[in-house]
């Protein structure tokens, strides 16, 4: 792979122009104790907040303008004690930080503006519990649907099989305006909730099931209305589905359903596949099931498909396991419709330099009709893995999206690379020339317009770069 470096001055505020990107530094940072708990909310109508969280200190709020100066830092008066987790529902021009404190279950809730200024409603939210959901066991789900707050919470019912949600769309002060209850088949012995996702008139539920005959997905769409239950499932037989998910698209309302498909053959040897199908919103099938087969040989641990569609989209698959557990962190969800995901998942990546296992970075071009028109590989072989596989980010400019993935140079120098796709349906790479010392949290890349901002560390400081794309 062809490299460039490009080594900048060390400035508090840094401007250049290359490879038709313009590259945008702050002008001011803060130091901080862990810059990976740090979560940003950008496009909050000119202005752009990074919040920092520390054990036993309040959080705080750096708020940016347009121009990435840094304004001023507000705290929220409270303290973080105890492992909590953290999760952010942005509007226009302000957005709620809620933080879910385990033992015992406690959410403290903030409505922040675009300017900083913050009012709690933590009361208000916990009232909802004993007012609406007539129980505080549930964890509480925020989701944002077309400018309209909703709140929804599950609980499982072992007499019955099933989990019950209820949901009620909020007004901006957290008063329920509207209250109902649904249902969907689980039974906790045989299956595995995977991702349950609201969106305008449905609630859309991925499970695995594990029972005797085999293994199954089941992707399940509950309306909201009637409460009527439609249900697609896949036959995997002997194949474990590890990371299943699902992207909904707004604008064709498909769904891109995924799963990476596992089985160990009588020597323990181990195959991995990877199933793919596009549904209608019906739950119809739009886009046959496909399998590919080919997508983790070659020493390969993570593999990049762009899967041409309306709109296209990067999606990661790989074999790392997801966890659960409790977390004081952000936790990832999907890029496309407004996810309400299975509570405290960690992703498990190999981030070390000098990982023995599998290292190769996998990058496969799709046609709508899951068809491969490009692949390449990028081994990692060397002694400092040159393309990192996570974190990553992507977005999108007019008909492009693009994937943005570290590059390393050597063990302590580093660079961003974008991939995407050209005219021709090839894998087409630019170098991006970032300072090379630091750190860039790609998982809080956030794009608008034809920008994109992502957090960067440097030691124990913190600042934004902005990212100005002319394709």
């Amino acid at each position: 792979m062809k490299r460039s470096v490009v080594i900048f001055a060390l400035l508090s505020f840094l401007f250049s122009n290359c490879y038709s990107q313009s590259i945008q530094y702050s002008k001011g940072s803060f130091k901080v104790d862990d810059p990976a708990q740090a979560q940003l909310v950008s496009n909050l109508q000119g202005y752009s907040h990074l919040i920092t969280f520390s054990y036993n200190k309040k959080p705080v709020i750096h708020i940016f303008d347009d121009h990435l100066r840094l304004l001023e830092q507000r705290q929220l008066d409270f303290l973080i004690k105890k492992d909590c987790d953290v999760k952010i529902v942005s509007f226009a021009g302000y957005y709620y930080l809620t933080l879910h404190i385990f033992q015992p279950s406690f959410y403290e809730v903030w409505k922040v503006d675009k300017e900083g200024r913050s009012v709690r409603l933590s009361k208000e939210c916990m009232a909802l519990f004993d007012t609406v959901f007539k129980d505080r066991s549930p964890a509480l789900q925020l989701v944002n649907i077309n400018g309209k707050l909703f709140a929804l919470a599950q609980t499982y019912i072992d007499s019955l099989k099933a989990i019950r949600c209820k949901l009620a769309r909020l007004d901006d002060q957290f008063a329920a305006l509207k209250a109902m209850t649904l249902g969907y088949p689980f039974d906790k012995e045989t299956d595995f909730l995977q991702q349950v996702s609201l969106w305008e008139n449905a609630l859309f539920v991925l499970k695995s099931s594990r029972d005797n005959p085999g293994n199954s997905l089941s992707l399940m769409k509950v309306e909201l209305d009637t409460g009527d239950i439609t249900t697609t499932s896949f036959d995997t037989g002997f194949q474990t589905n590890w990371n299943p998910g699902f992207l909904f698209s707004p604008i064709d309302s498909t769904l891109l359903v995924y799963s990476t498909i596992i089985q160990t053959d009588i020597n323990r040897r181990v195959r991995r596949n990877v199933l793919i199908s596009r549904l209608d919103n019906q739950l119809k099938e739009r886009t046959p099931v496909t399998v590919l087969k080919h997508q983790f040989t070659q020493n390969t641990a993570s593999n990049f498909l762009f899967i041409k569609g309306r709109p296209s989209v990067w999606l990661n698959v790989n074999t790392n396991r997801r966890v659960q557990g409790p977390a004081f962190r952000i936790n990832p969800t999907p890029r496309i419709g407004s996810a309400i995901a299975t509570p405290y998942m960690i992703y498990t990546y190999p981030n070390d330099y000098y990982y023995k296992g599998p290292t190769g970075v996998r990058f496969t071009v799709m046609d709508t009709q899951f068809k491969t028109r490009a692949d390449t590989l990028v081994a990692n072989d060397k002694k400092v893995i040159e393309v990192q596989s996570y974190p990553f980010g992507q977005f999108t400019i007019g008909d492009r999206v693009y994937l943005v993935l570290t590059q390393n140079f050597t063990a302590k120098r580093k660079g961003l690379i974008m991939f995407s796709s050209d005219d021709n349906g090839k894998l087409a790479e630019k170098g991006l020339p970032v300072f090379d010392k630091y750190d860039y949290l790609l998982s809080q890349l956030q794009a608008f317009d034809n920008s994109f901002i992502v957090p960067y560390s440097y030691k124990n400081e913190m600042g934004l770069m902005k990212v100005t794309v002319k394709d």
